[in-house]
């Protein structure tokens, strides 16, 4: 009985160290801005697509797998390269400076996990995000384009009739994006294995989620109580539970973290005293 209270113990610690760094309302306000971004990041899409080897018609196919025929077909046409103009430019650094919002969030509570003795004044630090979001949209795109040239990755982005493959895709998909998210978003060199760790959690954490509310909703119908909104309430709903799996990941990256440098200090030590 002891080490089950010792246990749970154990991890309501971590949990009242968890939500001191991210505070409940965190995956809802990420969710908020994700949303605002969805329009923005397709024509982010629709800009840097043709720059790289990426098929419109591969994509369409393997979006049939995942949305609606109506939403593939809106997110195709949002994302179909565009004509370079003075509106395009205009969209595209009004798509970039929304996204970016989005991506503020996850920096925010990236500093209350990885402390920095540099501050930057408010604007300054917005504009530090605004550029790693164009960072972080041409490495995910560049990421991806390598990745088809090799044919095992060729064989699971194309073919999505396959269960497996299509885990196999949503899981590379996910893991590239949020591993260039822990790498980048944050003002803090971490080991390249601790944000691995980091990401596997939260990568296989959002399938398991994705998994279950796909099943949930296919049960529950909330067009009966939302009507026309109720795709809206569940994108909500989905992206918070995302959320909270990202910051988690987050977390697990900053434990792994800080374990790194205490066992480092415990071994200079070790050093010193033997002088």
């Amino acid at each position: 009985m002891e080490k089950i209270r010792n246990f749970f113990n154990f991890i309501y610690r971590y949990y009242l160290d968890y939500r001191y760094k991210v505070p409940p309302a965190s995956a809802l306000s990420f969710a908020y801005y994700m949303i605002l971004s969805i329009i923005p990041i397709c024509t982010l899409l629709a800009f840097f697509t043709p720059f790289f080897p990426l098929n419109i018609k591969t994509a369409q196919e393997i979006l049939s797998y995942y949305l609606r025929p109506d939403v593939t077909k809106m997110v195709i046409q949002l994302i179909e390269p565009r004509s370079l103009s003075i509106t395009t430019l205009t969209t595209l650094i009004a798509s970039l400076f929304v996204v970016s919002r989005g991506f503020y969030q996850l920096h925010r509570i990236s500093k209350n996990m990885f402390p920095n003795d540099k501050e930057y004044p408010f604007f300054i630090d917005q504009g530090i995000t605004f550029l790693k979001t164009i960072l972080i949209f041409i490495l995910i795109l560049a990421v991806i384009s390598l990745l088809i040239i090799f044919p095992f990755f060729k064989i699971i982005f194309i073919d999505q009739h396959n269960f497996i493959t299509r885990v196999l895709f949503l899981f590379i998909i996910i893991f590239v994006i949020l591993f260039l998210l822990y790498k980048i978003i944050p003002n803090q060199n971490v080991d390249f294995l601790d944000t691995i760790k980091g990401t596997v959690v939260a990568t296989l954490l959002i399938e398991v989620i994705i998994g279950i509310l796909s099943i949930y909703f296919s049960i529950v119908d909330y067009s009966n109580v939302y009507g026309p909104l109720a795709a809206v309430v569940m994108l909500m709903f989905s992206i918070a539970v995302c959320s909270e799996a990202i910051y988690f990941g987050m977390y697990v990256i900053f434990e792994c973290h800080i374990r790194r440098l205490i066992k480092k200090l415990y071994e200079e030590r070790n050093d010193v005293s033997l002088y």
